[in-house]
C-alpha cells in the first residue's frame, strides 16, 4: 500500500507528569462504495496528551475521496476529540468516547459523528507459546497422554 507516516512520543517519567505524542500520515482512500470510482487520498495529523489514566487525542486532517457514480470528488477538512479513561489501574477496562467531523468543500453534505463505549484490553502472555509447547490447562482443555510437545529437541 502506498503511503507514509511517522510519529514520535516524549516518555513521562512519572504518572503525574503528562505524556505527549504526536503522529502523522498520508495514506490512500480506496474506492468501498457502490460506483465509487478512482482512489482517494487523506493526511492526518493526531496531536495526544496523557495524564496517569486520562488520555485525549486531537485529529486534523485533510481528505480527497474516490469520485462516486461519475459525480465530483469529495473533499474537505476533518477533524475531531478522542477521550480514553482507564476505568482500572491496569488499563485493562477504559471508556472512550469520540466527537469528530468532516467539512466538505466540494457539495458534499458535512458529517457529524460521535461514539462512547467501554472496551477491554486483552493482556496475552509474553512470548506467546510456539507449536512444540503445551499450552497451559486452562487454555487447553483437552486431556492427552502424548507429552511430545513437552520433550526438548
Amino acid at each position: 500500500m502506498a503511503g507514509t507516516q511517522g510519529g514520535t512520543s516524549v516518555i513521562r517519567e512519572s504518572g503525574a507528569v503528562p505524556s505527549l505524542v504526536f503522529w502523522f500520515a498520508v495514506r490512500p482512500r480506496f474506492p468501498t462504495a457502490n460506483q465509487a470510482q478512482g482512489v482517494g487520498v487523506e493526511s492526518l495529523f493526531l496531536l495526544g496528551v496523557g495524564v496517569e489514566h486520562t488520555h485525549v487525542i486531537l485529529n486534523l486532517g485533510a481528505l480527497f475521496d474516490p469520485s462516486i457514480g461519475g459525480t465530483s470528488r469529495p473533499y474537505g477538512f476533518e477533524g475531531g476529540v478522542d477521550f480514553d479513561l482507564d476505568l482500572d489501574q491496569s488499563g485493562k477496562w477504559s471508556l472512550t468516547g469520540e466527537v469528530g467531523t468532516v467539512w466538505f468543500l466540494s457539495p458534499d453534505a458535512n458529517q457529524l459523528h460521535t461514539t462512547a463505549i467501554t472496551s477491554q484490553s486483552l493482556h496475552l502472555p509474553t512470548p506467546l507459546p510456539d507449536s512444540r509447547t503445551r499450552l497451559p490447562a486452562s487454555w487447553d482443555n483437552r486431556e492427552s497422554s502424548d507429552n511430545r510437545h513437552n520433550d526438548p529437541e
